[in-house]
């Protein structure tokens, strides 16, 4: 699936949810997002998905470390992007035809949502699953990925592991 495919999925989410009832019967509907981080795929809540968009070099930030790639200006407003990959395999990344930014909008206690780009080999899907398909992560000791992934969803034969984005990408903690 392209991204001009995905985009267009996302307008029709955002067209289903232009009123209360129909908001609460999105998050109903359990959608999220697939994509690729090199072998691994994980997902995120399609209701948290601004937009997608082509691979383009950010602006560079000054002291930040390695996986904030720096800044894009998103029709006005600058946002950061951060590599997940990077974040999460440890090693520098290549960028390639089929990388993007996922545009995902973050829910802060007590402040103003932010709006964050993050990077991804390439977007499998828009995946539709019941809540009790979630299965719980596995106790795992001293594990940072507790704190990040919400559980693991199988579609099709694949495993997805389901992102908690808010804590993820806290603006505090990149």
């Amino acid at each position: 699936m392209d991204v001009s495919e995905l985009n267009k999925a996302l307008e029709t989410v955002a067209d289903t949810t232009r009123d209360e009832n129909d908001t609460q019967k999105a998050f109903d509907v359990n959608e999220c997002l697939g994509f690729r981080l090199g072998d691994e795929l994980f997902a995120i809540p399609i209701l948290r998905v601004e937009e997608i968009r082509g691979w383009e070099q950010p602006s560079l930030l000054p002291d930040t470390k390695s996986y904030v790639k720096g800044v894009i200006n998103l029709r006005g407003s600058i946002i950061p992007v951060v590599d997940l990959r990077e974040r999460f395999l440890n090693t520098e990344q290549r960028y390639l035809p089929t990388t993007v930014v996922i545009v995902l909008r973050i829910f802060y206690p007590e402040t103003e949502d932010k709006i964050i780009g993050i990077v991804a080999d390439s977007v499998t899907d828009v995946i539709q699953y019941q809540q009790d398909k979630l299965l719980k992560l596995p106790d795992m000791d001293d594990s940072t990925a507790e704190g990040f992934v919400k559980g693991i969803l199988k579609h099709e034969d694949q495993v997805y592991f389901m992102l908690d984005i808010d804590p993820l990408l806290n603006i505090n903690q990149l």
